[in-house]
């Protein structure tokens, strides 16, 4: 404390005598005390912990705007000595006429003047022995720490080259010392190394063994009367008997500053290439932040304790460095050429960073400068966007056919995996190219197979970046995706790929129902014989995705699922089978099941039904299930659902094929006449007959051998029944097993009935299945009479027994052979056909008495009735008229 107190009363002392503060130092306000360092302002000390002055005491004014001064600056270097002693704070008598300000803010002095603020008049000096001045000293500022080598040049200096001796008890030949105001003591005197007649070398005390003033600008003196081997212990007293010269040779001190933070400017990276460049091939400029920083020559910045560069004073807080020296084309050197220093270091690494103010003295940044290699391959990042769902869902973009990932990002890194920014091709243009693919091979086989695109559609590198979307062509089916991502280098005439690239991998779910699809579908028809009803077994619909995938357990909803049969313009089907079964469905867990579904095929209408004098002839199949030789054999039966508002469909397709053979038909069938001139008739024309299934499909193709045979239909002959007998066996073989029989002509021959219509039946050998083919025949009377026939009106031949029973009219008509009624074209034999004949008959019988007229005749008309008869008291039982 005592010392403390005797400073600063010394200080206040110096004050009163030499105003620290030039008149317009009063008007600087705190807002700008720290840039009025820059500009040449007195150094403002902020040393509270020592308890030094801040500014003069001249003035409460002056003390306040210096106080606000000195916290500013103490905040913004937060350094002890927040600035450096300006000797144009003294106006450098620059109003006299006696010198200027530099910009580092020192004093420049005209002819005839000297001193660190142009005050001395150099006639009034004596002149120095050596030649010394105010330039004779380099550098001119270091450190208040002391320690800083100075070399101090002249002319004269006592000198022996041949290194001989200096004497007893000295360690060197000359000395230097270092005061402030002409004041000098010991402390401050240090050895010296003569190193020619002109320049000799010293080391700097520290600035608080020179003087306790706040100026910081020491005056230096040498002297050749040696310095001693016990040094400032001096016992021989030669510091107190040494001669000294003074040329006005000022070093100024400052205080060390503080260097915080590295960074390089103009981009975000916090590392540059080994070559020394930026991304765009120029010389990279480390930014040194921190202070307080002092503008003039000697400011250099030193990389890695061996590469220095110049420095360019950017502030009191930031100065910037290159890296290196640039060559013609604005770089470092050849294209990805490592520093020459950094030549032998391991990359990446660190450098370290050091600032001079006065290119001796270096102040080691609190960072280190990192460095990084060339582009040697990429790393992705591929983010979903929402947090919750890693999968994507196979949903189709919005308004569009395309499924599109999240954002993908791809750096550009060196061998140690660093990213940077630095994307400088051998083409001397910017941007890497970065190509996706899918691999095929390790992911979900698409059908069809989707494409991989990008967007944007060509992906390049910006600042050793790109980020860009995968966009494939149609949603993705669900699974496990692999895709491999590479970056090349293609500003060149080729593109050079990266050592290596990478991967990513990424999964599929079922997306939002938008489709049907069915087991069978269109694809994988299912085949199924025609038949009277065919079932279709279990018809499978599933709810689908944007991709195809089966939602299953995914779909909560409930959803109705009808099915029609349609033509191939998707329009209700009007021929073939008819569509059966449970035709509506309500799906649970994305699945319909229809489960009875049917076609069927309606058998024939009409018929072909023979009376006596008519005939109903119109028996009718419905067209072929199958079409006309098969050209309509696929049925599509569309399954439709409303998912959202929007109809959706899907396909399933059978195929129906020949079935089982249910009926023979004959081909062309017509009406058959033959006339009943005698017991038998024949056939006259062929009679074609073929095969065919319940769908009514015509089968051509079968195993030889079938066997068709000509009977009465229906087969059991009933006396009820109009049909014939065919008086002997016929039947036709099926030898080449086309299905097909043919009855020629005149190879049927028939028992005759009476006139009228009768059928016969073509029967499959063997076969109760397959339904027989229906020929009508017509019976015409012949015209030659053989037999009499009889017509009873009443009906059936019963008699109740009375006195007298009506028999009813009897009418009594010409038969020809085959009971055929001739009529009026009843003739006698062929020779007198010209002729029609009449014919008399009469009744009798043995067992009943018949009362009324019992004799007739034809008249020529072939017939005759006899009305009245009555049967007088008859017996019960049987009796023949």
């Amino acid at each position: 404390p005592r010392r403390r107190d005797a400073r600063d009363a010394r200080t206040r002392a110096h004050a009163n005598r030499t105003p620290t503060f030039h008149a317009a130092t009063h008007v600087v306000t705190a807002m700008s005390a720290c840039e009025a360092m820059q500009r040449g302002v007195p150094r403002v000390r902020a040393d509270w912990s020592k308890h030094h002055r801040c500014a003069s005491s001249n003035g409460a004014r002056a003390r306040t705007v210096a106080l606000f001064a000195c916290v500013l600056c103490a905040a913004v270097a937060t350094s002890a000595h927040a600035a450096v002693y300006n000797a144009c704070a003294r106006g450098c008598h620059a109003m006299l006429g006696q010198g200027s300000c530099e910009s580092d803010g020192r004093c420049a002095c005209e002819s005839g003047y000297a001193g660190v603020d142009c005050s001395i008049a150099r006639a009034t000096l004596t002149p120095s022995a050596y030649g010394l001045d105010s330039d004779s000293i380099s550098p001119v500022r270091g450190p208040s720490s002391g320690g800083t080598t100075v070399t101090i040049t002249g002319v004269g200096f006592p000198f022996d080259a041949s290194g001989g001796s200096l004497g007893d008890g000295l360690s060197h030949g000359a000395a230097c010392r270092f005061g402030e105001r002409g004041a000098f003591n010991k402390a401050t005197w240090t050895p010296a190394t003569v190193l020619s007649s002109t320049s000799l070398t010293c080391r700097t005390p520290a600035w608080e063994v020179v003087s306790d003033y706040a100026s910081l600008v020491a005056e230096v003196q040498i002297s050749f009367s040696g310095f001693p081997i016990d040094g400032a212990i001096d016992l021989g007293g030669i510091y107190d008997s040494s001669t000294w010269d003074t040329g006005l040779v000022y070093f100024m001190y400052y205080d060390a500053p503080a260097v915080r933070t590295v960074s390089i400017e103009g981009t975000t990276m916090s590392s540059i290439m080994f070559t020394g460049e930026t991304a765009d091939e120029n010389v990279a400029v480390v930014a040194v932040r921190g202070g307080p920083f002092l503008a003039g020559t000697g400011l250099t910045c030193r990389f890695a304790a061996s590469s220095e560069t110049a420095a360019t004073f950017v502030s009191a807080t930031k100065i910037t460095c290159p890296v290196c020296d640039a060559d013609s084309n604005g770089s470092c050197g050849d294209y990805h050429a490592p520093l020459s220093w950094l030549a032998t270091l391991p990359t990446p690494t660190a450098v370290s960073v050091e600032l001079s103010m006065n290119g001796v003295d270096f102040h080691t940044a609190g960072e280190r400068l990192h460095i990084h290699g060339v582009p040697d391959r990429i790393s992705l990042t591929h983010a979903r966007t929402s947090a919750g769902n890693a999968a994507y869902e196979a949903n189709a973009d919005s308004g569009a056919s395309t499924m599109t990932l999240d954002a993908i990002t791809v750096d550009l890194v060196d061998v140690h995996g660093v990213a940077i920014e630095d994307d400088y091709g051998v083409g001397r243009t910017r941007g890497f190219t970065i190509t996706p693919t899918l691999d095929v091979a390790l992911s979900p086989v698409n059908s069809p197979a989707v494409t991989l695109n990008t967007s944007p559609a060509v992906v390049t590198t910006t600042n050793g970046r790109a980020t860009f979307q995968l966009v494939f062509s149609a949603p993705l089916v669900v699974g496990d995706y692999l895709v491999h991502v590479v970056g090349e280098d293609c500003t060149g005439s080729s593109c050079v790929s990266l050592s290596a690239g990478a991967s990513f991998s990424f999964s599929v779910v079922p997306g939002v129902p938008v489709g049907l699809v069915s087991v069978p579908d269109s694809s994988n028809s299912a085949q199924v014989p025609a038949d009277l009803s065919v079932p279709l077994g279990g018809v499978v619909v599933y709810v689908v995705d944007a991709a195809g995938n089966r939602l299953n357990l995914f779909d909560e909803d409930a959803h109705s699922i009808s099915v029609t049969s349609v033509d191939s313009s998707n329009v209700a089907r009007g021929t073939g089978s008819q569509l059966g079964g449970t035709t509506t469905v309500t799906s649970s867990q994305g699945v319909a099941w229809f489960t009875d579904l049917v076609l069927t095929n309606p058998g024939p209408t009409g018929a072909r039904e023979p009376s006596e004098t008519s005939v109903v002839n119109d028996l009718t199949y419905a067209a072929p299930s199958r079409g006309v030789s098969g050209a309509d054999d696929v049925y599509r039966l569309l399954f439709s659902a409303t998912f959202g508002g929007s109809s959706v469909e899907t396909i399933a397709v059978f195929t129906a094929v020949i079935g089982r053979a249910r009926y023979l038909e004959i081909d062309n069938h017509t009406v058959a006449t033959m006339v009943t001139s005698s017991t038998t008739s024949t056939i006259a024309s062929s009679i074609a007959l073929k095969l065919y299934d319940a769908g009514n499909n015509i089968i051509t193709s079968q195993d030889a051998g079938m066997q068709v045979e000509v009977g009465p239909y229906p087969a059991s002959n009933s006396p009820t029944e109009r049909t014939l007998t065919p008086t002997s066996t016929v039947i036709e073989t099926d030898t080449a097993g086309t299905a097909t029989w043919t009855f020629a002509a005149n190879s049927i021959t028939l028992h005759n009935e009476p006139a009228g219509y009768y059928r016969i039946g073509f029967f499959v050998v063997g076969s109760a299945y397959i339904q027989p083919a229906i020929q009508l025949i017509q019976l015409t009377p012949g015209t030659i009479g053989h037999q009499w026939r009889y017509v009873l009106a009443d009906g059936e031949d019963i008699r109740f027994a009375d006195a007298s029973t009506p028999l009813g009219d009897l009418k009594i008509y010409v038969g020809d052979v085959s009971g055929s009624a001739l009529g009026d074209a009843d003739r006698f034999d062929s020779a007198t056909s010209a002729y029609k004949v009449w014919r008399t008959f009469s009744c009798s019988s043995a067992t009943l008495t018949l009362v009324g007229t019992l004799t007739g005749d034809t008249q020529g008309a072939g017939e005759a009735t006899l009305s009245g008869i009555t049967l007088t008291s008859p017996t019960l039982g049987a009796h023949t008229i």
